[in-house]
């Protein structure tokens, strides 16, 4: 089986794994009069769509995993990759599915925070990243009050009432800050948030039934000039050694989302095959060319790009 298939396979575990912390259990003859009537609950909650996703390049974008392919091809390898994919997508409907997304707003959160729920409401959207909020604080502490907030959606919806919004100002410049957005229902299951970068670098950890975990790195890195060497330097290290720190399980899942202000990140293909370079050697290699050092870190952990069987070949999909 190779790595793709692997790949799918444990996303497929993972999805299965999530849909049992919300007691959502896969029904294979979901479409027997006697299933719908066991089952009478919202037709529109079963449709939901797979995206446990990263989007690593564009600042505004939501890349489903489920995708179905529907393009012809020749080889037999091809037929069979396709094959899996739509297997996936009949068994993952049924599913209890989670949607990642990353968005760059540009500014002026507060006067876009009610169209932009109203979007996540509409699409369905767990957990969104929003990059470039341009919100300073000197004094900012996540352990306050105001660095989670409640926010009630005024309106009737069967996806989600309740959502919850965690800030990351920058403690200096107005050019930066990021906001999360997180669904009452992923909310539940958050194990911690850590802001490791101001401004720039946000981490969470999602833990599901089943010892099923969802690693969020949500970043917002600046393009690679002069006056932002160290702010670069400083997220680099930080996304190195805390995805260093990750336990590597099957049921373990890392999600890398955000503005990497990179445009031809997409185009990293094979994984590093240095064999003979330590991990303390690759790491010093990786901080000695920072104006690669995110495709070299994709590289290192070996993060598979599925986007483009899917139809997403410029806003890619990377999945470990």
């Amino acid at each position: 089986m190779d790595k793709t298939k692997k790949t799918l396979q444990r996303l497929r575990n993972t999805v299965t794994n999530i849909s049992s912390s919300f007691n959502i259990k896969f029904n294979k003859n979901k479409n027997t009069p006697q299933n719908l009537q066991k089952n009478p609950e919202n037709t529109s909650e079963k449709s939901k769509k797979s995206n446990i996703n990263h989007n690593i390049l564009s600042s505004s974008s939501s890349s489903p995993v489920n995708t179905k392919n529907n393009n012809q091809s020749n080889s037999s390898e091809t037929q069979h990759i396709k094959a899996t994919f739509h297997n996936y997508s009949d068994v993952s409907s049924d599913y209890k599915q989670l949607i990642f997304a990353t968005h760059n707003i540009r500014g002026g959160f507060q006067s876009k925070k009610d169209d932009i729920i109203r979007l996540m409401v509409i699409k369905k959207i767990d957990f969104l990243h929003l990059c470039e909020t341009k919100e300073r604080d000197n004094n900012f502490d996540i352990a306050k009050s105001k660095a989670h907030i409640k926010y009630t959606v005024p309106f009737n919806n069967d996806f989600c009432k309740t959502f919850f919004i965690i800030n990351n100002p920058d403690k200096i410049s107005i050019g930066s800050g990021s906001r999360l957005i997180i669904s009452e229902q992923l909310h539940n299951q958050l194990e911690s948030t850590k802001i490791l970068t101001q401004g720039r670098y946000i981490t969470n950890i999602f833990n599901f039934k089943n010892k099923t975990k969802i690693y969020t790195h949500s970043l917002y890195l600046p393009s690679y000039d002069v006056k932002h060497v160290e702010t670069y330097k400083n997220i680099i290290s930080n996304l190195l050694e805390n995805l260093d720190k990750q336990s590597n399980k099957t049921n373990h899942v890392t999600l890398l989302l955000g503005d990497f202000n990179i445009p031809e990140l997409y185009q990293i293909k094979a994984p590093l095959r240095q064999k003979t370079t330590s991990g303390d050697d690759l790491r010093n290699e990786i901080m000695k060319n920072l104006p690669k050092s995110m495709g070299l870190i994709i590289q290192k952990f070996d993060l598979v790009h599925i986007g483009g069987k899917f139809d997403h070949n410029t806003t890619p999909t990377f999945y470990s």
